[in-house]
């Protein structure tokens, strides 16, 4: 359901803005925050209707009431969304913003999802997630899947082999 997706751009320029875009929003409520943080990941639809129709995302979008995050909100939204428009690999965005520590720690998140080192840590997790649900991205983290691809194709188990369980299949998470 896309119009006039982004041809090929010279890498000095970004893609113009699609007529039309596929968007979902997310709602993060840490507990330990008055307001809640909106994000809208919005996408078009590549070569639709063939076999090599595939999600792509385009543009990021933060809101919420909280004026101290304005500035940070701000700036991550432009950042994401000039990766995405530049496409190529982005997964290491998700896995770059998980790997954020809040310094005045973090939080228990509700109905004993564990715990949350930071919002932006959350922030990954839901991009994650939903980068993984266009099929942007593998279900399993990559390094993970090319450990356990090296480890079969070889045939031999090694000292790591054992370090490395079997995946288990569990339900998916309820999308938020």
């Amino acid at each position: 359901m896309s119009t006039n997706p982004p041809q090929d751009i010279p890498p000095t320029e970004l893609p113009p803005r699609p007529d039309s875009l596929i968007g979902e929003t997310f709602r993060i409520k840490p507990p330990n925050e008055d307001h809640a943080l909106y994000m809208t990941v919005n996408h078009y639809v590549k070569n639709p209707g063939t076999e090599q129709e595939q999600a792509v995302p385009y543009e990021v979008f933060f809101n919420s009431k909280n004026m101290e995050h304005f500035q940070w909100v701000v700036a991550l939204s432009r950042v994401i969304s000039a990766l995405f428009k530049k496409g190529g690999e982005t997964a290491f965005i998700a896995e770059e913003l998980k790997a954020i520590y809040d310094p005045r720690g973090g939080y228990f998140r509700p109905k004993g999802k564990g715990y949350c080192n930071s919002i932006l840590q959350e922030v990954g997790e839901t991009l994650e997630a939903h980068l993984q649900g266009l099929g942007c991205l593998p279900s399993e983290p990559v390094a993970e899947a090319s450990t356990k691809e090296g480890l079969a194709k070889a045939g031999q188990p090694s000292e790591s082999a054992e370090e490395v369980p079997e995946s288990v299949d569990s339900p998916e998470p309820p999308s938020p």
